[in-house]
């Protein structure tokens, strides 16, 4: 009956073991699924974000450019219109054929620097985001600054022209060169709106790749505490097994004891049965 119930208790406890390990098995199997999933949202979320960054960028770099390079063709435009109209009314003289021709070249060389700057920024390609965004804020703030100082000096260094005073003309030619001034101000200050609405960006950038990095640090800090306490489990279970072997082991020794004491008895026994016989003869 002995021997039963201890081989009994051992199947129940290798069952117990079998179950637990089992379970273990599962538990880190559901674990690493877990991990799994939510570094693949990590990650496709991040993408999505630079991605959607980069299109940003694209965006109003682009329209930056174009807006330049519309805002120049535009002036030019009205320059030779206006300058057409002012030679009709001076009588083609030499020294205004001279200065509409000085300042058509000047505005055709602002053109082409900044068409040339455009075609330059095509070819580049964005390698950081946040560097690349200050670059060309500098970059188009300097040229509208030079285009706009440069606008502003030869309409300030012009000689007035005595023969427009003397008309009607030369009071709508000056009004019509301070609202020139007016709209190259408007232009340099949306300019600048620009490139504050860029600062903005760039913050929010840096803002949003700190709480990522943030957020990683404490994912990393969590999984160095799930492993110590997965280490922990398993010492603690190792720990249970050794004493699990011990307690086989003191059970087997006894069992091996209750055995030999059984035999010892039945012997005993024998001896005093014979024992009485041979007192009874």
């Amino acid at each position: 009956m002995a021997q039963s119930k201890s081989k009994r208790e051992l199947r129940c406890i290798r069952r117990e073991r079998i179950r637990e390990e089992i379970l273990k098995k599962e538990q880190e199997l559901k674990e690493r699924r877990i991990k799994e999933r939510v570094e693949r949202e990590l990650r496709s979320e991040s993408s999505d974000e630079q991605n959607s960054i980069v299109s940003n960028m694209k965006t109003i770099d682009d329209y930056l450019h174009e807006e330049s390079i519309n805002g120049v063709e535009h002036m030019l435009m009205n320059e030779k219109s206006r300058d057409c109209f002012e030679t009709q009314l001076n009588g083609n003289t030499p020294d205004s054929l001279r200065y509409l021709d000085e300042h058509m070249r000047n505005l055709d060389v602002t053109l082409r620097e900044l068409k040339y700057a455009d075609r330059k920024r095509e070819d580049k390609t964005y390698v950081s985001s946040a560097d690349h965004i200050h670059t060309r804020i500098r970059d188009n703030s300097s040229i509208v600054a030079d285009r706009n100082s440069g606008i502003e000096e030869r309409l300030s260094n012009r000689e007035p022209d005595t023969r427009l005073s003397r008309n009607e003309t030369g009071s709508v030619h000056k009004y019509e060169l301070k609202e020139d001034i007016t709209r190259v101000h408007d232009e340099y200050a949306e300019i600048r709106s620009q490139s504050e609405k860029y600062e903005i960006k760039n913050c929010q950038l840096i803002k949003m790749r700190e709480d990522e990095e943030r957020s990683h640090r404490m994912m990393l800090e969590q999984r160095l505490v799930l492993e110590n306490e997965f280490e922990r489990k398993r010492q603690a279970e190792k720990e249970l097994l050794r004493n699990i072997e011990q307690l086989e082991l003191q059970e087997r020794a006894l069992l091996q004891q209750r055995s030999r004491n059984e035999l010892l008895d039945r012997e005993i026994a024998i001896r005093r049965m014979k024992d009485d016989d041979m007192n009874r003869r």
